[in-house]
């Protein structure tokens, strides 16, 4: 896995750390897999097979709760067009 370097990070506490990062740096994190979704801690997975009986994991989660966190960062001026 290749190093990735923060910018502009504050010690908030002892091992606590805070920054911030915008959505399209956080879209191109995810997308170079520099994060990514740990079953084990979040929700899970299930198997979805492919056109070609291939099997793979995706994430579980709520399309209308996604939806709505969305809105709200939007409303709070966290996420911007």
């Amino acid at each position: 896995m290749s190093e990735y370097v923060f910018k502009n990070v504050n010690q908030i506490g002892e091992k606590e750390y805070q920054t911030v990062i915008d959505g399209q740096e956080l879209a191109e994190m995810w997308r170079d897999g520099i994060i990514t979704y740990n079953p084990e801690i979040q929700r899970g997975t299930k198997v979805k097979r492919g056109k070609d009986n291939s099997e793979v994991e995706v994430a579980v989660y709520n399309k209308a709760n996604v939806k709505k966190s969305i809105l709200l960062c939007f409303q709070a001026n966290i996420l911007r067009i």
